[in-house]
Parts: C-alpha cells; sequence; structure tokens
C-alpha cells in the first residue's frame, strides 16, 4: 500500500506502525522458504535482469545453439492497480516513495496502454525462447483491467495454445484486498487466478 495513505490511516486511528527489523524480518522468511532445502538442479543458469533486454539475449544464444528452447514459462506480471512493483523496487535500492506516474515499472500502471504494451512486449519476447511444445503458466490478478488484459495479450502472442485451465486462488487469510477497498471489495474479488496454457 502506498506509504502516506498508511501514515494517515494510522494518525487518524491513533495508532502507531509497528517496528521491524528488516533484516530479522526477511531473513525468517528465506529460512522458512528453504525449511526443505534447496532444489537440485542440474546444469541451471540463472539469468539477472530487465526482461525486455535479457529475453533477446536469450533467444540469439538459442538461435546459435548455445542454450536449450525452454520448455516452461512461469511467471506473475505486474498487477496494474496497486504498488506491487514498487516494493519490489525499493528492497533492490530504488526510491522509498512510490510514483504514480513514474517510469514503465516503478509507477502505479494507471495507464491501461502502457500496461498493455508492457505485457505484450515482454510476452513477445519471451516467446521466441519457447519450445513448440512449451506449458506457459500464468499467476495473475483476478480485478479488472489486470486480468482483461493479460488474457488479451495472451491469447493475441500464442494464438497456437489454448487455455486448458483458469484456476481460481483465495487469498486464505483475506489480505489487503477486501479490508482496504472503497466499500469492501466482494468476496469473488479477493483471490488471483492462475492460467495455464498448453499446444492446441
Amino acid at each position: 500500500m502506498a506509504p502516506d495513505y498508511c501514515i494517515r490511516w494510522w494518525i487518524e486511528k491513533n495508532l502507531a506502525p509497528p517496528s521491524i527489523d528488516p533484516v530479522a524480518f526477511f531473513t525468517k522468511r528465506i529460512k522458512w522458504h528453504y525449511a526443505k532445502g534447496i532444489p537440485q538442479t542440474e546444469d541451471a543458469i540463472v539469468h539477472l535482469g530487465d526482461s525486455i533486454k535479457k529475453l533477446p539475449q536469450l533467444a540469439r544464444s538459442i538461435q546459435k545453439c548455445q542454450q536449450s528452447q525452454v520448455k516452461l514459462l512461469i511467471t506473475s506480471p505486474p498487477y496494474s492497480n496497486y504498488y506491487d512493483q514498487w516494493l519490489r523496487l525499493w528492497l533492490l535500492g530504488g526510491p522509498e516513495y512510490p510514483g504514480k506516474h513514474g517510469n514503465l515499472y516503478g509507477g502505479k500502471f494507471s495507464n491501461s496502454e502502457r500496461y498493455y504494451q508492457l505485457l505484450n512486449r515482454v510476452f513477445a519476447r519471451a516467446k521466441r525462447i519457447l519450445a513448440n511444445d512449451a506449458i506457459i503458466y500464468i499467476r495473475t490478478d483476478r480485478r479488472e483491467p489486470t486480468l482483461h488484459t493479460t488474457r488479451s495479450v495472451l491469447k493475441e502472442t500464442f494464438p497456437e495454445k489454448h487455455i486448458i485451465d483458469e484456476i481460481e486462488q483465495p487469498l486464505n487469510p483475506a489480505r489487503q484486498t477486501r479490508p482496504y477497498s472503497r466499500g469492501g471489495a466482494p468476496k469473488k474479488a479477493n483471490c488471483e487466478v492462475d492460467i495455464i496454457l498448453e499446444p492446441r
């Protein structure tokens, strides 16, 4: 959530935020995620970078037979109607406050056309590294316009595939979506959706 809104809410309710040590906070969660060990893989490669720039580089490596085509694409694009991407960027050293109309990745996606262009560019580039029989697994927000835009881009980018399933994933327990939406979000909206595509 936006910091300014949180601060005003705490003041109005005569409350104060808890004091949290961020290092301890994330250390605890990292230990929880790896409590059962680290996945064992062979010949794994991790690429760090902007997907808009990194995906064409991977495509060139595949064309030169330096790397195999990808069999599974699993991702969760940024949602269009909250500051989720700002928190991630802040953890990586970005600005401490979100911008409503910042750069393409740093602000809230209030412009539906720019949001569509972002998803379209990334998925078009991802398609170039996928094998013909690749499976695509996407987690997205059930709320509009995120779900509609994601569906549209997937259908346009991957006409040779079909959606075999859409699975609603309720947020249990209820998180920010319900209590902080205007008037309270309907129960049905309080979830995410997994979209799965496979070759026809």
